[in-house]
């Protein structure tokens, strides 16, 4: 019996050691796999860490990257020759009107797109080839959306108003703007979700495990970015050399404006003519600015380009400027004497004088050589690197003879229009702007002919400006205002400065004296002028030779 107990609990503790045997091995078996998924775990999150890591450096590598860019395209876009030229609206009175204009020019509409697709270039050319970091590769993606990113980054951040931010150049005033640089401001938080979605992403690999991370560029907030470029205080000099002296404030004074585009220098330049320019004158002009001191052409024929082909030398005489001639036969070709040319020439001596004057006021390259920012000297001018003057030769009167054929020279009896000038009533050529196109007015030469009297007809010219512009280039030799400090040792700032707003040949006006901003004191009043008023049409008889025409009673 006492066997058989024996026995028995000898079967039941290799029984219970049989189970906590099992029951060991199977909590070692789950510590193994709790410890070696807790080994994955922390492994997988160790690795995820550093991608990330990784990730976080790659994009702040890119970031940097973008910026430095952005910098070296706005750089390379504003000097240059093809694309870095900043045409001034004259319109523009303010500080911040320029600001705006010069925003919505070079980086909005369609100049906007080019700048989108210059910069993208740039950028993708920086990060073109993938990078390693050990065990990890590092890659852009989305570089076809680089474009459309730039294009749609700049239009949202331009509609704001402060796409720029300008530095030590307050008001726009020449005398207190020693810097000029800017910062952009790009208004990331601006796009759409969608938009912001489409933006490039650096992809970052763990080339053992096959893990990736993929991060946008950009963090959707809004950068500010510093580009040391001096172009605002190179906008700043053109804009004094437009309108000069500013007020103490920096802004337009009308009232006292001696500038380039001011109101004063626009109608001084669009009065001058030269030729037969006069109602009522049978002689050219030998002042650009008035009509000539005798109705008639003493001893000459009445100039013009078909009966009498010869020379007609008129002397131009102007204080403080060197005595010129030019041919009143000849208005539009481009020999040295014609009207044309002359007249182009004495527009730019003219030009250059207010540039002059404003150099002297201390308005454009006051600070000299120590600024290492100077004006580049030009062939017609020491201050404007180009000047471009247009000028328009149109026929102004007909000149008739009515009977025989015209020969001699001038004086002669056989020169038509000797002695007698047909006369127009209108200022000038007598013709008028309308609708965009030069129309001739009803009371002309041409309406007042005799009738039943032939003859041959020839033309007389009157020569008028039609656009003025003029290029300024700024050297920036200070390699502290420069971003890429590598590739060459100066930049240059090309400002354009257009009035093309010159509207030649316009019909004679009633304007009223002129005032201190040399603009009309009342609305222009149409003149009148009709045959049964005084006009007479006569023939005279010299020679053999019959010359008609129209002339005041």
């Amino acid at each position: 019996m006492f066997l058989n107990s024996d026995k028995g609990f000898n079967l039941f503790t290799a029984l219970v050691s049989f189970l906590l045997i099992a029951l060991s091995v199977l909590l070692i078996n789950g510590m193994i796999q709790s410890e070696r998924s807790a080994s994955t775990r922390i492994s997988q999150e160790q690795s995820m860490a550093e991608l990330q890591a990784v990730a976080d450096m790659a994009r702040a590598d890119a970031v940097q990257v973008f910026n430095y860019g952005l910098r070296k395209a706005i750089e390379d876009w504003m000097t240059d020759p093809q694309t870095g030229g900043i045409t001034l609206n004259l319109s523009d009175e303010s500080w911040d009107d320029i600001k705006k204009s010069f925003a919505e020019a070079k980086f909005g509409g369609a100049e906007g797109r080019e700048f989108a697709r210059f910069t993208a270039s740039t950028l993708t050319a920086l990060f073109y080839s993938e990078a390693h970091f050990g065990n990890y590769g590092v890659s852009l993606e989305g570089e076809s959306t680089m474009e459309e990113m730039i294009a749609r980054l700049t239009e949202k951040s331009v509609e704001e108003d402060d796409f720029f931010e300008i530095v030590e150049c307050p008001n726009g005033d020449p005398r207190n703007c020693p810097k000029g640089t800017f910062y952009v401001n790009l208004k990331v938080a601006k796009l759409t979700q969608q938009e912001y979605e489409n933006l490039p992403r650096i992809r970052v690999i763990n080339k053992s495990t096959r893990d990736e991370i993929k991060e946008i560029i950009l963090p959707r907030a809004n950068f500010r970015i510093y580009v040391p470029l001096r172009v605002f205080k190179a906008i700043a000099e053109a804009r004094a050399l437009a309108h000069f002296p500013l007020t103490n404030n920096g802004e337009i004074n009308p009232g006292s404006d001696r500038g380039l585009f001011s109101t004063r220098f626009h109608n001084e330049i669009e009065e001058m003519g030269l030729g037969m320019c006069d109602a009522g004158y049978c002689s050219p002009r030998g002042n650009p600015f008035k009509p000539p001191a005798n109705q008639q052409f003493s001893g000459s024929a009445c100039p013009e380009d078909e009966l009498y082909g010869g020379e007609v030398l008129v002397p131009v005489q102007l204080p403080n400027r060197n005595v010129v001639e030019y041919n009143a036969n000849d208005p539009n070709s481009a020999s040295q004497k014609s009207a044309k040319s002359v007249m182009q020439k004495i527009v730019k001596q003219r030009v250059c004088q207010v540039a002059q004057e404003a150099k002297d006021g201390g308005w454009i390259d006051f600070a000299g050589a120590d600024d290492k920012f100077e004006l580049e000297a030009g062939p017609d001018c020491q201050f404007l690197k180009e000047m471009d003057v247009i000028a328009e030769s149109m026929s102004s009167k007909n000149i008739t003879a009515a009977e025989g054929s015209p020969s001699g020279s001038p004086g002669g009896g056989g020169s038509p229009g000797y002695g007698l000038c047909p006369n127009n009533p209108i200022r000038k050529i007598g013709l008028y702007l309308e609708g965009g196109e030069i129309k001739t007015p009803d009371i002309s030469f041409t309406d007042l002919l005799c009738e039943g009297e032939g003859g041959t007809n020839g033309q007389a010219h009157c020569t008028e400006i039609k656009k003025v512009s003029v290029k300024i280039w700024f050297k920036e030799t200070n390699p502290n205002y420069m971003v890429d400090k590598t590739s060459q040792t100066e930049r240059i700032y090309s400002i354009r400065l257009l009035d093309n707003a010159y509207v030649p040949f316009t019909a004679n006006k009633q304007q009223g004296s002129l005032g201190a901003t040399c603009a009309y004191h009342s609305q222009p009043l149409d003149t009148t002028c009709r045959f049964a008023e005084g006009w007479t049409c006569a023939t005279q008889l010299s020679n053999d030779l019959k010359v008609q025409g129209c002339a005041p009673a």
